[in-house]
């Protein structure tokens, strides 16, 4: 009896392809235990994040630059006028 097996190329191929999935779902379980992903694994992600991050918070910028602009309006249509400004100059109502 021989000592060797001998496995054709493509059942070889299947098992460094197991070997792939299996080193990489270990990375997945490390990353979803300790909730953070190796920068240099995701960069792509990362720099996306980041991206939509910054968009976020110009957005917000500009979302609170438009409410106040509505409330300006809105307080001219009225007739009001803010409470500081009347403190402020000594007025009162």
């Amino acid at each position: 009896m021989s000592d060797q097996v001998g496995l054709s190329s493509s059942s070889l191929n299947s098992i460094q392809s197991l070997g792939r999935i299996d080193r990489s779902q270990g990375i997945n379980q490390k990353e979803l235990a300790t909730g953070r992903r190796d920068a240099r694994l995701n960069i792509i992600a990362e720099l996306t994040s980041k991206s939509l991050t910054d968009r976020a918070s110009d957005l917000a910028t500009v979302k609170n630059g438009i409410n106040e602009g509505i409330s300006t309006v809105e307080a001219a249509r009225t007739g009001r006028t803010p409470r500081g400004f009347l403190l402020y100059s000594g007025h009162s109502r």
